[in-house]
């Protein structure tokens, strides 16, 4: 489980308007909770080797009505250590999901893409795929 203060997209998550930010005790700590549904949001980064590049980015670019097309091309493949640095923020519930891919380069990471948000049945959906 990856920690806010170590994610890129920490900023763009903490500003969006059904997401709210407690912090634990002395402030060492901090939950992120989706607010429609109270549901904790666990943090997570994979990996990918660059020839899933294509498709990620097609993924996170794809508009609403073509999701469901992208989702049904199966299920990425993440690796231990690869090019691709995917930001996974998902709702316990399956409700929301707040996605950045990132990519290595001159040892740092750069964006590809910005933050992409979705909610309810998109969320679900495109989660069940990373």
């Amino acid at each position: 489980m990856a920690s806010l203060n170590n994610m890129e997209m920490a900023s763009a998550l903490s500003q969006h308007q059904h997401i709210n930010i407690k912090k634990g005790f002395l402030g060492l700590s901090k939950t992120v909770i989706y607010t429609p549904t109270n549901a904790v949001v666990d943090l997570t980064v994979q990996e990918y080797t660059p020839d899933a590049e294509s498709r990620l980015v097609q993924l996170l670019n794809a508009p609403a009505d073509k999701l469901e097309t992208e989702v049904k091309k199966g299920q990425l493949v993440s690796v231990p250590v690869g090019h691709l640095r995917l930001e996974i923020a998902l709702a316990r519930d399956r409700h929301f999901l707040a996605l950045q891919l990132f990519r290595f380069t001159d040892f740092s990471y750069s964006a590809i893409t910005g933050p992409k948000f979705y909610e309810d049945q998109q969320a679900d959906l495109v989660a069940n795929i990373l």
